[in-house]
């Protein structure tokens, strides 16, 4: 049908389509917004009953930001997004099975360790944290363009949250760095491997033809957990790597950071 044929709410709704559509933030219950300020991120992820200091992001400059999401599909709301792509690559809907920028950036050597792989493109941010409890605890959400078709294989892009101070006995291999984004009731790192439609299956869904989110593949319900000292200072570092090569964009969506009263 022409538009000389349409009547005026339905030109008028054509416009606001195609408007959304060259937007690509209007339609999708995942909004993303970059954020330069490491005082602002951090005030983004600090969540009852934590102090945050020190902020320091390390990550090309359209790799990090915060996010807000309104549906059911992530089981988180709001906080940062670090990516090894764009955040704007995040945002569904996933009509692109291999969405990628490749920022030519270094890897990093805790995340070479995990994943038993070389890394590139790593985003990274860390931080200081005093708990007012004796836990520190938040949500996150891991998602890839590596699934499902490189499962298995050596682009084993992963995600690690490294806790250090008084109390962590660090991971082998790492010094004194605690890896604590694990799969739950294990001792598994979170990666493309370890958690996927084979292996784990519980924590991830496939996202394939998704409307909301553009990652291929996302996990589910996976929390990090940390036994801590009240009032002792504690230093934290998030960080997302592509594995193996620079292709393929993955991603971490992360809740605040909490602490329980005691």
């Amino acid at each position: 049908m022409s538009a000389m044929n349409l009547g005026a709410k339905q030109i008028r709704a054509v416009l606001l389509g195609g408007l959304v559509a060259l937007t690509g933030t209007s339609s999708a219950q995942l909004a993303v917004n970059p954020q330069t300020d490491p005082l602002q991120l951090a005030q983004a992820i600090a969540g009852s009953g934590v102090r945050i200091a020190n902020p320091v992001i390390d990550c090309h400059a359209d790799g990090f930001g915060e996010f807000s999401y309104t549906g059911s599909l992530l089981d988180i709301n709001e906080g940062i997004i670090l990516t090894s792509g764009t955040i704007e690559n995040a945002i569904g809907p996933n009509n692109v099975s291999n969405k990628s920028f490749q920022q030519y950036r270094p890897g990093s050597a805790l995340l070479d360790v995990v994943t038993s792989r070389t890394t590139h493109d790593a985003c990274r941010f860390e931080f200081d944290v005093i708990p007012g409890g004796d836990s520190l605890t938040f949500d996150f959400v891991f998602a890839s363009e590596e699934y499902n078709e490189w499962v298995g294989s050596q682009y084993n892009d992963v995600f690690g949250f490294f806790i250090s101070g008084p109390g962590i006995t660090g991971d082998a291999g790492i010094g004194s760095d605690h890896n604590i984004a694990l799969i739950p009731n294990s001792t598994q790192a979170v990666t493309i491997n370890n958690v996927n439609n084979g292996s784990n299956t519980v924590h991830y869904l496939d996202n394939a033809g998704g409307s909301q989110v553009q990652y291929d593949g996302i996990t589910r319900n996976l929390q990090a957990i940390a036994a801590v000292q009240p009032c002792q200072t504690y230093h934290l570092k998030l960080i997302v790597a592509d594995a193996s090569d620079r292709k393929l964009d993955s991603g971490v969506l992360i809740e605040r950071i909490e602490s329980n009263a005691v």
